[in-house]
C-alpha cells in the first residue's frame, strides 16, 4: 500500500507508479542527475561513447 501525505493524497511518484502499474519508480529533477545515478548504480567504468550532438551535461555526467 503506498504511503500518503498529510491530506491523504498520493505523492507524484506514487501516483505515477500506480497509474503505470509498477512497483518502483524514482523521479529526478533533471537528466543529468538521472544519468549520474544510472552510471553509479550500474558501476559503469572505462570508455563511454556518446554523440557529439548532445547537451554538454551529458558529457559532464560521464566525468
Amino acid at each position: 500500500m503506498p504511503s500518503q501525505d498529510v491530506q491523504g493524497h498520493l505523492t507524484p511518484a506514487e501516483a505515477l507508479a500506480e497509474s503505470l502499474g509498477i512497483e518502483h519508480l524514482t523521479l529526478f529533477a533533471n537528466g543529468t542527475l538521472a544519468l549520474l545515478t544510472a552510471l553509479q548504480v550500474l558501476r559503469i567504468t572505462g570508455e563511454v561513447i556518446t554523440t557529439p550532438y548532445s547537451f554538454v551535461a551529458t558529457a559532464h555526467s560521464l566525468l
